[in-house]
């Protein structure tokens, strides 16, 4: 139970670096990124084509 506390504590740290990582993201972002889902970036390449094949 010692530990707990500490990682929890940890854990709020993070938190909030990530959100201050997602604010100056959306500050820097060029025009024409306006728009595109956040997720776009790590999706693999090769995505949209899986779902063109399942279709046909």
């Amino acid at each position: 139970m010692g530990a707990f506390p500490t990682l929890f504590f940890f854990d709020q740290k993070n938190k909030k670096k990530k959100k201050r990582k997602l604010r100056n993201f959306k500050k820097k972002k060029s025009p024409q990124n306006i728009g595109t889902p956040f997720r776009v970036k790590t999706a693999p390449v090769n995505f949209s084509k899986k779902k063109k094949e399942k279709k046909n």
